[in-house]
């Protein structure tokens, strides 16, 4: 078989069923290959679109997303994405085409050090350059994406080799060599003691979830632990993703509900799993290594006491120490839950809707739509949240609670402007692939986002599940004016403006997609909600172009 002919079979072993790709001529080969197997080729509009849809893909399913690009300018439009998947530890394959072996190095056309841009934003990435190395290296490749703390990986691969034959023993007697991983000594049953010392000694717990959680699949044992102890959960951004029994305090950090944020300042032991302390969560990192006794537990060595120095640092996956957090909580169960009712108590005076400002003096704001979305689906279930970045990401953040896990998509790391509408277009697939329990995608952004992607319109029609995009249409860069100081009229509308902004539904009408307007008028009574629910009630793709006027 050729190079090409033996990537197509690698996917198929590798139980991969999509992949996200735009066609040039370094990987033509490849592509005609792809569209005589079994497996589904999503033509994306830009090759930024395939590496978000990807790593929506993955997000969605826990499972590696795959995207392609040929060589140069192709690749170079995959970095976005890439870096987005890296940050927030996203599985990705990402396979690019490159010149003949013979020219590497020669500045031919449409030839980029793909991989030399990559190293710092992928978990390890090749230049495969014979038939020879080829095997190995996707091997390899998938090994890595898919083990410790996920990621993307990028294969870089010359013409000449998806074109040329592979010798049968190249295949048959390949040698993948598994990633040595550094020996941790530090597991969760040697520190089981500390463990119970810390809670048992606690007044004021916290337990603060980040999307490590989500990447194990242990949100079920985060509500188990709560239940056994009363013990308050918060998330991160990362976080959200997790089931809605484990979001009552909702997401901590500066754009946090203030439940959760009084609970992260005044306890007095933080159980933190399977995040890492990024400055969107914590403001001071000193100040909260000195005032509180930290647990830590993840994955990634190098993250603990990074950021925040830990009183207890677990390198292990969430579940796992989950499933101890839970044991050694049950054996204070009685004597602990009336301390820690209490505790709950002390929180609930400080709790307040977990949605931002509502709306003043007749003007429709996101807070007005994230509130209708989450009557809407607090009765339907089976939703699956993606968001671009900005405004209406925390608005959602804030508003929205999955009922699935992985319900909840987003750029955390990163914070991706345009993110949204691709990753709804990857986020669908996977769950017709993986069967998810998701009946449609709900996916929100601003006016600034949309107009960075809205190529990817294309693609959304396509999409297995039905995609409302909800677009928040403010003629403003929101959170750019606000976190520039530019908070007065004249500010905003000589460096933050849109005011040139298109018609949104002529665009999404020209793709064939149907709209819907809410507005100021829509905000009295039920309008809004009956409005909404028209929408979102049918089986179709929508674009709802919401007049807000948060500003």
């Amino acid at each position: 078989m050729t190079g090409s002919e033996y990537i197509i079979h690698f996917l198929k072993s590798s139980g991969v069923k999509t992949v996200f790709a735009y066609p040039g001529a370094n990987v033509l080969a490849l592509y005609d290959d792809i569209a005589k197997s079994d497996i589904r080729a999503v033509l994306t509009r830009h090759e930024q679109g395939a590496a978000h849809a990807a790593a929506g893909y993955a997000k969605a399913s826990g499972q590696m997303g795959v995207c392609i690009a040929t060589s140069g300018p192709g690749a170079t439009n995959l970095v976005t994405g890439i870096a987005d998947a890296y940050l927030d530890s996203a599985p990705m394959l990402v396979i690019t085409g490159q010149v003949d072996s013979g020219v590497v190095g020669r500045d031919a056309f449409q030839e980029a050090d793909i991989m030399g841009m990559t190293i710092p934003i992928t978990k390890h990435n090749y230049l495969v350059k014979t038939t020879k190395e080829l095997t190995a290296a996707l091997g390899e490749a998938y090994i890595i994406a898919n083990t410790g703390r996920k990621g993307p990986v990028l294969v870089d691969i010359t013409h000449n080799v998806l074109i040329s034959e592979l010798d049968t023993e190249e295949y048959e007697n390949s040698q993948v060599r598994i990633p040595r991983v550094r020996e941790n000594n530090d597991t969760v049953s040697a520190r089981y003691r500390e463990l119970e010392i810390a809670l048992e000694h606690s007044y004021r717990p916290l337990i603060l979830v980040g999307g490590g959680v989500i990447s194990s699949g242990a949100s079920g044992l985060v509500g188990k632990l709560a239940r056994i102890s009363e013990i308050p959960i918060a998330t991160t951004l990362m976080g959200r993703g997790v089931s809605a029994e484990c979001q009552n305090l909702g997401m901590a950090g500066i754009f946090g509900t203030a439940a959760a944020n009084e609970a992260l300042n005044q306890c007095d032991l933080l159980i933190a799993v399977g995040m890492r302390f990024s400055d969107r969560t914590i403001v001071d990192f000193g100040l909260c290594s000195r005032s509180r006794t930290i647990i830590h537990c993840d994955i990634d060595s190098a993250e603990i006491s990074k950021n925040v120095t830990a009183d207890i640092g677990i390198v292990s996956d969430a579940a796992e120490f989950l499933e101890a957090m839970c044991e050694i909580a049950s054996k204070f169960a009685a004597s602990k839950r009336s301390v820690y009712r209490r505790w709950r108590e002390q929180i609930d005076i400080a709790r307040e809707s977990a949605h931002i400002r509502p709306s003043v003096y007749g003007a429709l704001t996101s807070t007005d739509v994230i509130n209708a979305i989450r009557r809407y689906s607090d009765k339907s279930g089976g939703i699956i949240y993606v968001t671009d970045v900005g405004d209406s990401q925390m608005a959602a953040a804030r508003g929205l609670v999955p009922m699935l896990e992985r319900g909840f998509i987003t750029s955390g790391g990163l914070g991706v402007m345009g993110f949204a509408l691709p990753a709804s277009v990857g986020s669908a697939y996977a769950a017709e692939d993986f069967n998810l329990g998701a009946s449609k995608i709900i996916a929100v952004c601003g006016d600034g986002g949309f107009q960075m992607t809205m190529q990817e319109l294309a693609g959304m029609k396509k999409s297995p599940l039905p995609i409302k995009l909800f677009i928040f249409d403010n003629f403003a860069l929101g959170m750019v004016a606000r976190i520039s100081g530019g908070n007065s009229v004249t500010a905003i509308s000589e460096q933050y403006s849109l005011d040139d902004n298109p018609d949104f539904r002529m665009i999404a009408s020209a793709y064939g997609i149907k709209t819907y307007t809410v507005c100021d008028s829509d905000i009295s009574g039920s309008t809004i909600d009956e409005k909404i629910s028209d929408a979102l009630d049918s089986n179709e793709h929508a674009v709802i172009v919401c007049q807000t006027r948060d500003l």
